[in-house]
């Protein structure tokens, strides 16, 4: 299974291929990319994913990681930080892998989620 790892200016697949980009010109292009692969769900909108599996560095009060799920009609997830390298959202896939997502300051991830699995 293949994770992305979204920084501001970059975006890494995690997988044995690296694919480093520093515009946002290819940002959507790259999720496109990696999202022919996919074949199953991730389990973000089942619920497959525990609450206790996501976790996140900082939230915005009522934005906490448990709201960052696929088409959650109430909020989503939102860090409460401006440094891109102290915000992200976590996946725990209980597999021994990780899914790391950095998004941009203050802005949530529902839109990166609904692009994944």
């Amino acid at each position: 299974m293949a994770c992305l790892l979204f920084k501001k200016f970059a975006v890494f697949k995690l997988t044995f291929l690296y694919a480093i980009l520093t515009t946002d010109l290819w940002f959507s292009a790259i999720i496109e990319a990696s999202r022919s692969g996919c074949s199953n769900e991730l389990g973000m909108q089942s619920r497959k994913i525990k609450q206790s599996q996501l976790s996140c560095y900082t939230y915005h009060k009522g934005w906490e990681a448990n709201k960052g799920r696929l088409h959650n009609p109430i909020k989503s997830w939102c860090s409460d930080t401006n440094d891109p390298m102290n915000e992200y959202f976590q996946i725990d896939l209980a597999e021994g892998q990780t899914c790391i997502s950095h998004c941009y300051p203050r802005s949530c991830i529902r839109q990166v989620l609904e692009l994944l699995c």
